[in-house]
């Protein structure tokens, strides 16, 4: 939710390139058995994967260039 809020109008643009990346990921087009708009897609994907697969999905979202994800000057990060 701090991603979205973060994000804004955005979100949808979001989901849609991370969309792209876990396909390159998993060589599918299609990351659920839905058939959705890419943003839907990625978020069934994502509550419904497995967890070796959700961290995947993390790591990719940290290491690639995705609107709203900067790194190690994200806002959304807190260090204590």
């Amino acid at each position: 939710m701090l991603l979205r809020d973060h994000l804004q109008s955005r979100f949808g643009e979001f989901l849609g390139q991370l969309h792209t990346k876990i396909g390159y990921l998993h060589g599918e087009f299609q990351l659920s058995n839905a058939r959705m708009q890419q943003p839907d897609d990625t978020l069934q994907f994502v509550l419904n994967c497995k967890d070796e697969e959700l961290f995947d999905v993390i790591e990719l979202i940290f290491k690639s260039n995705l609107p709203g994800i900067t790194w190690p000057d994200n806002p959304l990060i807190v260090v204590a």
